[in-house]
């Protein structure tokens, strides 16, 4: 009999009989044995220590600064030209969250790598949204099983240059609330002026 973490019963489905007084229910069920939350290199979103994803990053000789991020009040990494090793990575930023765990990467990445980048993304979670074509804007979206993390490739149609942005979704709240903030700010701006 084989276990059900065995490598050929991954993402298989499951029957489970609950039984509960008079009453009896099947549910089917997905086991992934090998979920994760989105990442890059060693660095799963939402999973890893900020402390050990810093010192990743300045082991590999990727950061060009560090700072505290406006967004999330914690660390935050600016990361060079191949970060982690990764040939494809021009430049990028890796923030921290209030937890002390990486909130969110963002990469810029040259355009045409974008569908490779796409593709390895779409091999390992779930895809939401695709569409990089050659001439006009591009995006592909993905989220891992938990659906605690989502990837994002994008483009602008005249640019040479991608981005790849992997997030959490407490870090989606975090920014949409820091990019309320700055919008109300600048209101009240216009506003004190007149």
């Amino acid at each position: 009999m084989n276990s059900i973490l065995d490598p050929e019963n991954m993402r298989k489905l499951y029957t489970v009989l609950i039984a509960t007084g008079l009453l009896a229910v099947a549910v089917t069920v997905t086991f992934d044995a090998n979920a994760r939350e989105i990442g890059f290199g060693d660095i799963e979103v939402g999973v890893t220590a900020c402390d050990e994803a810093i010192a990743l990053a300045e082991q590999s000789g990727s950061v060009t600064e560090t700072f505290v991020s406006a967004i999330t009040d914690s660390p935050a990494v600016k990361l060079g030209q191949n970060a982690f090793g990764f040939d494809f990575v021009q430049n990028g930023v890796m923030l921290c969250g209030p937890d002390q765990k990486v909130a969110g990467i963002v990469l810029t990445i040259p355009k045409h790598r974008a569908g490779e980048i796409a593709d390895a993304l779409a091999g390992k979670y779930v895809q939401k949204a695709r569409n990089l074509p050659r001439l006009g804007n591009g995006l592909a979206r993905y989220e891992s099983s938990s659906k605690k993390t989502t990837a994002e490739v994008t483009y602008a149609h005249v640019s040479f240059e991608a981005e790849v942005l992997i997030e959490t979704q407490e870090f989606i709240k975090m920014y949409a609330a820091y990019n309320k903030k700055e919008k109300e700010q600048e209101a009240s701006k216009v506003k004190s002026a007149f």
